[in-house]
């Protein structure tokens, strides 16, 4: 800063150098003039007065007293000489020591057309004046040496530059008061408009007694206050963008008209596999789906939007439903090219879905067709006479019935798992004993566990654990649980039940020794209708959705379960659940 400030100094001094360069010229010429001038009036007015005393006396009677007594008059050094250029030059006295300074003279009176002549020569000044007598035009010459008018030039300088000094005096005195009073605040302001440019906005103006400056120094705050303001409205504007484009589920990726990429937000990230290099690269060495890349190129080239689901693999299978649109880029109000939006939605799960809900329909109407058309068979084979048979008849009543409870829990648990997953049900929390609800559960069991000769062993880590949460729901996960390890774990197996808690949830595990679940399987096990043995399931009365009904209760009840299986040596699930469901 400090450099900075004598550097300005310098550049100032060099200024005023300049400045006054030329005027300094101006007063050397102007000095000049003056003393030439003034040496010229005082010669013309001694000269006129001398001249008037040679016209009383008769020239052509003039003798050597006479002109001693003129000589008298100058002081010593002054040449003087009478003469009459013409008809014929007739010089009638002179002293000139040196003829050729007469002759010049005489040669400048020869094509005067004045009556009084004056200049310089090589030791002095002349002056001539014109006398008329009779009918002859004489001209006395009065040459006068430079040492008589050395003082009065040195006097008559001394008397200017003194004025000229006291002048540049003033003037520098006026112009540090401009400095002061009124340069001081411009550059004050100057250097407030600096800071602005700088995005430093703690210019303040506290005015001063000029009109003018003042004006433009609150011009100058007013400017500043309203790009304060303006530049508030646009971090504000593109903190609100900001925050829309990164919470926005919809990706979405900038090209600017040179093909460079940039902006993209983080879904358009996470769907492409962007990175932060990707910025200011060309999205046709950026994006890795020559399909996509082929719609960018196609907008750009036809000017107009362009929408379509794609398929792209970055890094796995994804289905985009793109849409593309051109808009003219405007770069302070010219318009400088046409850039391209895209926009960019995963519908994968969308996609997914309609896949799920069409097998979902399939299998629905599959598993739904099998205990009809045992029902309408039946009926009509004892329509057709069977009644007539008491033993076949009971056999076919009892299939009838058994098929109409398995189209009773199928249509159950559809319409269950269609409640669960549509949430149309809120939860009823409340606090209970969720040893004593496991309890309840094996006793609720227990009969089919005797049948099938299981044994249950349950373990806790506390005596009492409260839980707050929908206890309804907690059992229909934990029934459907035991009793499929029940049915599939095989005659004369153990099921092991274990509860504990920390600060914040509770871990339940059941777990069981039979025939597991084959690896292929497992990450399909809580798909609806899945089944690992589809003749072993339908015949346990199994409906395959039970497992998809317990996925969709955990998620509800914000909980998780995990599936633990080796073939031929059981299987494990662990439910994880919070302690306090609100």
């Amino acid at each position: 800063m400090i450099y900075q400030h004598s550097e300005n100094r310098r550049l100032r001094i060099k200024q005023l150098i300049l400045l006054f360069l030329p005027f300094i010229v101006l007063v050397a010429v102007f000095l000049n003039f003056q003393i030439n001038r003034l040496i010229s009036q005082v010669m013309v007015t001694q000269s006129n007065a001398f001249s008037s005393f040679i016209q009383e006396i008769d020239i052509d009677t003039l003798d050597q007293h006479d002109i001693k007594e003129i000589q008298s008059l100058y002081t010593s050094g002054t040449k003087l000489a009478l003469i009459r250029p013409s008809p014929r030059l007739k010089i009638y006295w002179q002293n000139f020591e040196q003829a050729d300074e007469l002759d010049a003279i005489i040669q400048s009176l020869r094509v005067s057309s004045e009556t009084s002549e004056y200049g310089k020569s090589a030791s002095g000044y002349w002056i001539a004046n014109q006398i008329k007598q009779g009918s002859g035009n004489y001209w006395f010459v009065e040459h006068y040496p430079k040492a008589l008018f050395d003082d009065l030039r040195v006097g008559t300088a001394s008397v200017w530059l003194g004025i000229i000094i006291l002048f540049l005096f003033l003037l520098y005195l006026a112009y540090r008061i401009i400095l002061v009073y009124i340069a001081k605040p411009i550059r004050v302001i100057d250097e407030g408009l600096q800071r602005v440019l700088e995005d430093d906005f703690t210019f303040e103006y506290y005015g001063t007694q000029f009109k003018d400056v003042d004006h433009l120094g609150r011009t100058v705050t007013s400017l500043k206050d309203k790009l304060v303001e303006s530049r508030k409205d646009l971090v504000s504007s593109e903190q609100r963008l900001s925050i829309l484009l990164d919470h926005l589920n919809l990706g979405v990726v900038l090209i600017s008209p040179d093909h460079r990429i940039e902006l993209f937000n983080p879904e358009a990230q996470n769907l492409l596999q962007f990175d932060q290099s990707t910025i200011g690269r060309t999205y046709e060495t950026t994006i890795q789906s020559y399909v996509l890349v082929d719609m960018i190129s196609r907008v750009i080239e036809e000017s107009k939007g362009l929408s379509d689901e794609i398929e792209i693999f970055l890094p796995k299978q994804k289905y985009i439903d793109v849409n593309i649109i051109p808009f003219d880029d405007l770069n302070q109000f010219q318009k400088t090219g046409q850039s391209v939006l895209v926009l960019l939605y995963d519908i994968s799960k969308i996609i997914k879905l309609e896949t799920i809900r069409s097998e979902f329909v399939a299998n629905a109407s599959h598993e739904l067709r099998t205990p009809v058309t045992a029902i309408k068979g039946f009926a009509e084979t004892l329509q057709d006479g069977a009644l007539k048979q008491p033993e076949m008849a009971e056999k076919f009543v009892k299939i009838i019935a058994n098929e109409s409870v398995r189209l009773e829990k199928l249509i159950h648990d559809i319409l269950e798992l269609s409640r669960v997953e549509k949430r149309s049900e809120p939860l009823h929390h409340e606090a209970f004993d969720v040893i004593q609800s496991v309890e309840d559960i094996i006793e609720f069991l227990s009969v089919k566990a005797k049948v099938r000769n299981i044994q249950i062993h349950t373990y806790y880590g506390q005596p009492q654990i409260i839980m707050h949460s929908d206890s309804g729901r907690i059992k229909q996960i934990l029934i459907n649980l035991l009793d499929n390890a029940i049915t599939y774990s095989g005659l004369g197996k153990q099921i092991e039940i274990r509860v504990h808690q920390d600060m914040s949830h509770v871990y339940f595990s059941i777990k069981d020794n039979g025939v597991g679940i084959p690896y292929e399987d497992q990450k399909r096990i809580f798909e609806r209708f899945y089944r690992v043995d589809k003749g072993r399931s339908r015949n346990s009365g199994g409906t395959g959705l039970g497992l998809s009904i317990v996925k969709n209760l955990v998620n509800l009840l914000e909980g998780s379960i995990e599936l633990v299986s080796e073939p031929d040596q059981g299987t494990q699930f662990s439910l994880t659940l919070p302690l306090d469901g609100k």
